[in-house]
């Protein structure tokens, strides 16, 4: 399905309750956001305003992030959160993106968690997206191990939940 930033604002705003003012500071995140190449789009040849239009993988990446955008989260740090959302799980053949609308689907309450983290060595940050799908937590050896290296070698300065179902499912009806 072919997604227009104006739709995805207007279906957030209805979603959530939101006024006319909110729904004029959503519309202007998103288009922000798909003008910078935050998440990918193409132009709609048959429209001569330029019109660019999303995929559903796309669109719900948008959704996520224009909660965070609004927080005044800086583009380069936006775009390193979708590019995380567009690639595909370890071990698995879909997108984090796409695992997460399946969940949302299936009824499923799903979490997106963002972390600001601090390098130990380079003393880079890094930004660290993952979805928390209801009755999925990792668990055993693989769990500990990637626990333990996070531990070892980052500092969690910030983190942030976005609900991603109940923002993904007025997309999904």
């Amino acid at each position: 399905m072919n997604w227009t930033v104006n739709r995805i604002a207007h279906q957030q705003a209805a979603a959530l309750g939101l006024g006319e003012a909110e729904k004029t500071s959503l519309h202007r995140a998103a288009r922000n956001l798909v003008m910078k190449d935050v998440v990918p789009s193409k132009v709609d040849d048959s429209d001569s305003r330029g019109t660019r239009l999303l995929d559903d993988e796309a669109a719900a990446v948008l959704a996520l992030l224009m909660p965070l955008a609004r927080m005044a989260m800086d583009v380069r740090g936006l775009r390193e959160i979708a590019n995380s959302l567009f690639a595909i799980q370890f071990n698995e053949t879909e997108t984090e993106i796409a695992h997460a609308i399946v969940k949302v689907k299936e009824g499923k309450s799903v979490t997106m968690v963002t972390k600001l983290r601090l390098h130990g060595e380079t003393l880079k940050l890094a930004p660290f997206t993952e979805f928390l799908v209801e009755g999925e937590e990792p668990t055993g050896k693989v769990a500990d191990m990637v626990s333990a290296h996070t531990s070892a070698f980052y500092t969690d300065l910030v983190t942030m939940e976005v609900p991603a179902s109940d923002i993904l499912r007025p997309l999904l009806v």
